[in-house]
């Protein structure tokens, strides 16, 4: 693990680029969570959120909004799929990792 220490922004400075070059040594272990949505509307837009929690204490939570395609006549859409939620732990193995998927239309 590389860590970036002093970023500092400037008074009317909103972003920042910061270039790292890191070597891949194989640290930690990745959660690849696939999500698939059921029997939603087609036409809608749908967030999308899975959280992450070590030992029942809230850890992660990525989102990701999504525009299921069709007309909003159309027939629900058995299968969708979102995309794979990645989230990489650094420290040692872990069992006690739990995760709740979240969906809400938002149109």
């Amino acid at each position: 693990m590389k860590s970036i220490e002093n970023i500092e922004f400037n008074v009317c400075e909103d972003i920042k680029y910061v270039e790292v070059d890191v070597k891949v040594e194989n640290e930690g272990h990745l959660l690849r969570v696939p999500v698939y949505l059921n029997d939603v509307c087609p036409g809608r837009e749908i967030i999308v959120g899975v959280q992450v929690y070590i030992r029942g204490n809230f850890y992660a939570m990525k989102t990701k909004k999504v525009f299921i395609c069709g007309r909003p006549y159309c027939r629900k859409i058995r299968e969708f799929y979102v995309a794979d939620f990645n989230f990489l732990f650094t420290d040692t193995c872990r069992d006690d990792i739990c995760i709740d998927i979240l969906a809400h239309y938002i149109c």
